[in-house]
Order: C-alpha cells, then sequence, then structure tokens
C-alpha cells in the first residue's frame, strides 16, 4: 500500500528539530525582524519542552508536563510559526538550478510521505542518548533519559525499585542520582573515568561534587570498570538485577540508568551531503559546508576560540 503523498505551502524558513535550539531560533529571528513564515517540525508527538528538568524537577514530580512548556499555542499564532508535531523527516530533496547550483531550497520529505517545502533550511535535529555495549545492556531496566517519554517511562518504574545504578558521573547522571536519592532509591553511580565531569570542570570542582554527593548518601565508584548487567531469576527472568564489576563484585539494581553522553543525529546531514565530524561542521554564524543550511543545537560543531585549537578560526564556507 503506498503512502499518500500531502504537499504543504512552501515556508520561509524550515527548522527540523522543535527543542530548545530549534525553539529559540524561531523566536530570535521573530526578535530581530524576519517576517518570512517559519515551519517547526518536531518528531515527538509533544509540544516543545524544556529538557533540563526531565533530570530533576520533573523526574522528582515537582513539576507537571504543562510546565515543561516552552510557548502557548497563542505565541505561535500570532508570530506566524507554524508548530507541527509527530514529523519524522527522511530526506531533503534541494533544489538545483539548471547550471547546477543549489540557493538553499528544496523539500523535506516526512516518514508519512508529506512534503515541506522550504525556501531555507535550519537543522536543529539534536543528539540521541549513547547507547552501552555490555553484556545485558537489553534487559529490561536499563534504561536512558533523553527525552520526555524517557521520563515518564523512568518515573513508571520507579515504584518497584529500591537500588538504582546511574552509569556515568557527568552532569546528567549527577542529577538524577540525586533525584533518585532524594526519593528514597539506594543509589549508586558508576564513573570509568578517574573523576566527577572530568570533560566539564578542574580537578578541585570534581573533587568538591565528589564529596557533595558521597555526604548525601550516594555511593560513588571511581574508575568503575563493569563487565555486565546480572539478570534477575525466577519472577525476574528478563530484567535487570545488579551491575557486576571486573573484580566480580555485584551491585544489587532493579534500575540501571546510563548516562554516558550523546550522540548527534547527523544522518539528514550526510544525506545532503554536509560536511560532518562529531556533529554538522558549522562557521561562526553557523552555516554549514554548503554555504546555506544553518545548524544549530546539539548537532552543530561550532568553532572552538581557544588559539591553536584546529577549528579556531571559524571564518567558515564563506572565506
Amino acid at each position: 500500500m503506498n503512502t499518500p503523498t500531502t504537499e504543504r505551502a512552501e515556508t520561509g524558513l524550515l527548522i527540523i528539530g522543535a527543542s530548545q535550539a530549534g525553539v529559540q531560533l524561531a523566536i530570535s529571528l521573530r526578535g530581530t525582524g524576519f517576517d518570512e513564515h517559519i515551519t517547526l517540525l518536531g518528531e515527538e508527538d509533544h509540544r516543545p519542552y524544556q529538557r533540563p528538568a526531565l533530570s530533576k524537577e520533573f523526574l522528582q514530580d515537582k513539576v507537571d508536563k504543562e510546565n515543561l512548556i516552552f510557548r502557548s499555542q497563542e505565541y505561535w499564532d500570532e508570530h506566524d510559526i507554524e508548530l507541527v508535531k509527530g514529523a519524522r523527516i527522511e530526506r531533503i530533496e534541494r533544489n538545483t538550478a539548471a547550471d547546477g547550483t543549489q540557493d538553499g531550497s528544496g523539500v523535506a520529505v516526512a516518514a508519512d510521505g508529506t512534503r515541506y517545502p522550504f525556501r531555507r533550511l535550519a537543522l536543529a535535529v539534536g543528539a540521541r542518548a549513547r547507547r552501552l555495549e555490555i553484556e545485558g545492556a537489553e534487559l529490561d531496566g536499563v534504561v536512558y533519559l533523553r527525552s520526555a517519554d524517557d521520563a515518564l517511562e523512568l518515573k513508571a518504574r520507579l515504584g518497584d525499585v529500591q537500588d538504582a545504578v546511574v552509569v556515568g558521573g557527568g552532569f546528567i547522571g549527577l542529577e538524577a542520582a540525586c533525584s533518585l536519592h532524594g526519593m528514597g532509591k539506594n543509589v549508586t553511580v558508576m564513573e570509568y573515568g578517574p573523576r566527577l565531569v572530568g570533560r566539564a570542570v578542574g580537578e578541585d570542582t570534581s573533587e568538591y561534587f565528589l564529596q557533595a554527593h558521597r555526604g548525601r548518601g550516594i555511593d560513588i565508584r571511581l574508575g568503575a570498570r563493569m563487565t555486565r548487567f546480572v539478570e534477575g531469576t525466577g519472577e525476574r527472568a528478563g530484567t535487570v538485577a545488579g551491575v557486576e564489576l571486573e573484580d566480580g563484585t555485584v551491585v544489587d539494581a532493579q534500575l540501571v540508568l546510563v548516562g554516558i553522553g550523546v550522540v548527534p543525529n547527523t544522518e539528514l546531514a550526510e544525506q545532503m551531503g554536509l560536511a560532518v565530524d562529531n556533529g554538522i561542521v558549522v562557521d561562526r554564524h553557523a552555516v554549514a559546508s554548503d554555504g546555506t543550511t544553518v545548524a544549530v543545537g546539539d548537532v552543530a560543531n561550532m568553532p572552538n576560540p581557544s588559539p591553536g585549537h584546529p577549528r579556531a578560526n571559524g571564518s567558515g564556507w564563506r572565506a
């Protein structure tokens, strides 16, 4: 059975990705006088929402779903921004003139066959949770926290959980660990590296985080080498029951929350032939290698201003 095709009216700017970066791009453009129609496409079946609160206030039931929403429908209507939910874009077809040049216009084709013509394109497609490759990673109870649906699933599981293991001692892992601990769970944080938040803060700050979290009663294991997730027995077959370390120690866990970073969603950019290197490579104006497409947020590999860094110049694709 062929999927019916729907052709939308052309939009001045099509933003693929309705998370914080995509939303802020639309809002900022309106604030700076951009007056063409904007279409904002979100893959999730939710209105645009704040992600940082998922591992904190939302997980702890201090805020509800409505408090996470960025803007009301009235705002989008008043500012001529069309918000489309549940739109998963599978490919981009770019318009090419007779002389072979491209002006940045084209059509985004969704999984349901809907076609979204655009004059300019912005990719704010974000990143997905990095998966952990270890024996037992497919067991029920091994979860990730990246989206609202992930948070809802996690909350639904917590009633039967007494022992939780958080894999990853970065900001997300520590925030989730504190939230779970505050809800009365026994929490162990497994960090592969020698210190917490090692790639983002200095040694003194790492040590402060370590002592503060241990002082609250959270078990922090640095240099943790996990060998597998242990499967339960009997009625708990197929579910996670613990985490085994290299020395044979097993830490009990009815829930394992993995927070080991993200992987940029570069598939559309690769299909378009854009330069990709741990994200979509952009110049200091957030313009990709084709000279027309904008990329913002977690998916964008921005120039690094540090002197001597390979991406320090940032003069980009117009130079």
